[in-house]
């Protein structure tokens, strides 16, 4: 199983929010779940439907995952 960011940079004002989407192929495979972490949260956090919220200035990654660890992705 495979991930593809649609959005590779993102700059947020503190308190925006910004939903990342995630396409997950094959088209076809039998579980698309991923799961999603920030590496700053001070900066930023990331729910589990992929919305993401500024909470403070900074720099951060946000890392999804596919649910078997087959790919991994950051933005």
């Amino acid at each position: 199983t495979g991930i593809s960011l649609e959005q590779e940079e993102l700059r947020l004002e503190t308190g925006e929010q910004f939903y990342l989407p995630v396409q997950v192929f094959p088209a076809d495979a039998s579980d698309k779940t991923v799961s999603y972490a920030v590496g700053n949260p001070s900066v930023a956090s990331v729910g589990a439907d992929g919305r993401i919220t500024a909470k403070s200035v900074g720099n951060t990654w946000i890392t999804v995952r596919t649910k078997y660890g087959g790919d991994r992705k950051s933005t």
